[in-house]
């Protein structure tokens, strides 16, 4: 499928887009607006497997989650730990994933764990190997989980 689809790429970019360009600005728009309507899509289906079962089981800060990403080689987040944050927020808004709030000591902290709908799209997306990616039933690429 994928040689197929590239051959049809090669074609096009030869004959149908030839005399096309998109100045960087309007290049910069389509990737805003992907973006927002796909926010896991600059994103590793690594990156985003890791951060799913890291909570599948237990519930996990921000800060455990990156660690777990680091130690496995993940530098997805390295000096943009923000981004892991409004990632968590995205998961939550969509209701893969529940976030509560719980005060040790001094401080407050927000541990984030699966939610049914996250532990059924990480179900699917690891029943077989040909199955499709995890990024692709998050962005509902499938039929609602």
């Amino acid at each position: 499928m994928e040689k197929k689809l590239a051959r049809l790429k090669k074609s096009m970019t030869k004959h149908v887009f030839k005399d096309l360009s998109f100045s960087a600005e309007h290049q910069n728009a389509v990737r805003e607006r992907l973006q927002r309507r796909y926010p896991f899509i600059s994103y590793s289906d690594n990156t985003l497997w890791t951060i799913f079962t890291s909570i599948e089981h237990h519930p996990k800060h921000g800060f455990d989650i990156l660690q777990i990403l680091f130690h496995k080689g993940d530098m997805t987040f390295h000096r943009q730990e923000g981004y892991l944050y409004t990632l968590l927020h995205t998961f939550e808004s969509r209701g893969f994933i529940k976030g509560e709030w719980s005060r040790e000591k001094d401080k407050w902290k927000k541990y984030y764990f699966l939610t049914n709908k996250g532990k059924k799209a990480l179900h699917k997306a690891a029943q077989k190997q040909k199955a499709p990616s995890l990024k692709n039933i998050l962005e509902g690429g499938l039929a609602e989980t």
